[in-house]
């Protein structure tokens, strides 16, 4: 049976500007998102010629091995696309935390997008890909470009940016899930209460990223990128807020939540200078879990995908 295994890559959020709720609910976004070396990883086999299409959903996580999981919507995609009458088999080994903040259940999804189609002898061009992978979740379409780029609109419009060198990642997890949809909510909550209006996605307000979009990691205005989350989430869950002190004194720039968190990530120039803020976490929150990891380039995030 042919197959492949992907390892199928966290993302960080290097700033997250959110502009005010729009009509339909949905929010204007503009942030930077960078692939990390933290990944799930996704055997996927083409099991044989069937009847109808049939997606078998395998994981390590029981509560995970769903029809409703991310990555067996996107293989039921695929297959429904190609008007393919095969059955196939995901086996997931889930290492991404859920609620983090991380995107792994829509990094294991644009993995099946992208290796899919190959697997059983056929072509998908990137754009159509795009299209399927924005109906399964906002982040699907930056997963299937990778590396650095800039996510516009809902964070589904994504430009790929210059790639400055591997960087340090150290990335706290405390174990809490905290859903987008909960997170969104604190925030609009806080702004329609705030006495004065909510931020608005002003040129001024985009600033700080565009300098570092420019500058990469040594870009004007890293110190300045920022979360909008933060506030609502650091207000209902204190030690992320400590946690960012803790990076930040440790030479962290920046020092950030992830996405809608609860996962916080800082980057280091110096590799010596992770690890000692890695052993004081741990001191600190021995219950967290902490990983040392990298910055992913699109090629090296292209390279991961291996016939078995």
């Amino acid at each position: 049976m042919p197959a492949v295994l992907v390892n199928c890559h966290a993302k960080i959020n290097l700033g997250l500007l959110i502009g005010p709720r729009l009509p339909d609910g949905y929010h204007e976004l503009r942030t930077i998102f960078q692939t990390i070396g933290l990944h799930d990883e996704l055997r996927i086999e083409a099991v044989g010629r069937a009847a109808a299409p049939s997606v078998e959903m395998v994981c390590d996580i029981p509560e995970l091995a769903t029809a409703d999981n991310l990555a067996a919507r996107a293989a039921r995609m695929v297959l429904d696309e190609l008007k393919a009458r095969r059955s196939v088999r995901l086996t997931l080994k889930k290492v991404i935390p859920a609620g983090g903040g991380l995107g792994g259940g829509s990094s294991d999804a644009a993995a099946v997008l992208r290796s899919l189609p190959a697997l059983l002898g056929k072509r998908l061009h990137l754009g159509r890909l795009m299209e399927l992978g924005a109906q399964l979740g906002a982040d699907v379409p930056f997963f299937l470009i990778g590396g650095r780029a800039f996510g516009l609109g809902r964070g589904d419009e994504v430009y790929p940016l210059p790639e400055p060198p591997a960087a340090t990642v150290l990335l706290a997890h405390p174990g809490i899930h905290i859903s987008s949809a909960d997170a969104y909510r604190r925030l609009d909550k806080a702004r329609d209460t705030a006495p004065v209006p909510a931020a608005t996605l002003t040129t001024d307000s985009l600033g700080p990223m565009i300098s570092y979009c420019c500058g990469g990691k040594s870009g004007r205005g890293v110190d300045r990128l920022r979360n909008d989350f933060e506030p609502v989430i650091f207000s209902a869950y204190p030690e992320l807020a400590r946690l960012q002190r803790v990076l930040t004194r440790a030479g962290a720039s920046p020092a950030l939540l992830s996405g809608s968190g609860s996962a916080m990530f800082g980057l280091f120039d110096s590799g010596r200078a992770a690890r000692v803020a890695a052993s004081e976490i741990r001191r600190r929150w021995p219950q967290w879990r902490v990983w040392l990891t990298r910055t992913v380039s699109r090629r090296r995030r292209a390279a991961s995908i291996s016939r078995t």
